[in-house]
């Protein structure tokens, strides 16, 4: 008899672990498809962009071109936070 409650326990243990694998392989499917769906729209910008600028069929050019800026504002934007977060500390309300 306590040799089959050992089996329940551990039988319920295994299903539980089960279902919160299972709950989180969801979340992860969401949040990918949620990425692919962004990516995408930044994809077609692009191109709806190189379209109105006569340069259809450019987009790469475009891409290698901007990224350089993209990456710039982004190390730009970090170093600003960084600096809030200690000497700039009274900017931060």
């Amino acid at each position: 008899m306590e040799n089959d409650d050992k089996l329940k326990n551990v039988d319920n243990e295994i299903q539980q672990d089960a279902d919160q694998d299972e709950f989180e392989m969801v979340g992860r499917r969401k949040f990918l498809r949620g990425l692919g769906k962004w990516s995408m729209a930044v994809i077609g910008a692009v191109a709806i962009g190189a379209a109105a600028v006569g340069m259809a069929g450019k987009e790469g050019d475009i891409f290698r071109r901007v990224v350089g800026w993209s990456l710039l504002c982004l190390l730009v934007m970090c170093v600003l936070v960084y600096l809030q977060s200690t000497v700039l500390s009274w900017m931060v309300v």
